[in-house]
């Protein structure tokens, strides 16, 4: 598991925990397949398969000398409609969930403590990983460390690019805000812009 994978599970736990760690978290589009108790494996794929080909709009085929088996062909990851939609996608969420915590920063005295503390602890999870994920990313080897920049460009560059627009900074209209919604703001920005130095210094 690579370090940004790590990443990823660490903050999946995170958010259940803190919901200020909405800001690492990427968008999971993992798919995940194994035996569970009273689940037909097969007919879950199948059905699997069938809403991915709804979804974008690909038949399946079965290939020559073999018994049901099936070639599902999937867009391009490189597809730059596809990849332009994420990024959107991506950062419409960011905003919303900034939105969302400054509407509770703004609400009731209860709504207002939580957003403080969940602030509070995101920063400090966040600057820890940090600084774990550097460590890392300096003992990988040249394989993973492409996997790894190419995992960055498609999770990460377009919320990077947002956070470096200020906007959601401009959205915290008070003192109180930017010492607590904005300082979260300014350590995440930190963490991927430390993340991205510390590939661009192994040459990736």
């Amino acid at each position: 598991m690579n370090s940004l994978t790590k990443v990823i599970v660490l903050f999946t736990v995170a958010t259940v925990l803190c919901a200020a760690t909405f800001l690492l978290v990427p968008r999971l589009r993992s798919r995940d397949a194994g035996d569970t108790d009273g689940i037909d494996v097969e007919l879950a794929d199948d059905d699997a398969e069938a809403e991915s080909e709804r979804e974008t709009g690909v038949s399946e085929t079965t290939g020559p000398g073999s018994s049901g088996s099936r070639a599902v062909w999937t867009v391009p990851a490189d597809d730059p409609s596809a990849d332009r939609e994420k990024a959107e996608l991506d950062v419409a969420e960011m905003r919303q969930e900034v939105e969302e915590m400054v509407r509770r920063f703004r609400g009731t005295p209860e709504e207002r403590q939580e957003v403080i503390d969940e602030c509070e602890a995101a920063r400090e999870l966040i600057r820890m990983i940090a600084d774990l994920n550097e460590s890392s990313i300096e003992k990988m080897p040249p394989e993973d460390l492409e996997k790894e920049r190419e995992n960055f460009e498609n999770d990460y560059r377009a919320q990077l690019d947002f956070l470096q627009s200020g906007q959601l900074q401009s959205m915290l209209k008070t003192p109180e805000e930017q010492e607590v919604i904005g300082d979260t703001i300014d350590v995440m920005q930190d963490f991927l812009e430390r993340t991205d130095a510390a590939l661009q210094s192994a040459g990736y």
